[in-house]
């Protein structure tokens, strides 16, 4: 029964998530990097390809140079998530994603995945 629960907990966080995806929220700010100057308010395809498993809210958005929008959060004993949706640089209509998800209780949230629409 021990196993079940981290195994129903991912499942649940992971739906989660996705649903969140598509649900919008509040925007908040955050230093640019160097890279993300030429880029403010939106992801290039070389910003979105730099993202990588692993890390924080904060790298991605030093990286990308913008917080983007925050579409869904959630915390199920521990087991947090949240995603961000940002505007892609090289289309009106596009748009790139991350999810966020921690491993448990006391762990920080890191990069789990991303999508991207150009």
């Amino acid at each position: 029964m021990s196993r079940i629960r981290p195994r129903l907990a991912r499942v649940v966080l992971g739906l989660a998530a996705a649903l969140a995806a598509i649900v919008g929220a509040a925007t908040i700010a955050a230093p640019q990097s160097a890279s993300a100057a030429a880029t403010p308010g939106c992801v290039s395809r070389v910003e979105y390809r730099q993202a990588r498993r692993g890390m924080t809210p904060a790298r991605v958005a030093r990286t990308f140079g913008t917080s983007g929008k925050v579409t869904g959060t959630g915390d199920f004993g521990g087991y947090k998530f949240a995603n961000r949706s940002y505007r892609t640089c090289t289309s009106r209509y596009g748009t790139a994603g991350v999810s966020f998800s921690n491993n448990g209780p006391r762990t920080p949230l890191v990069l789990d995945s991303k999508w991207v629409i150009w």
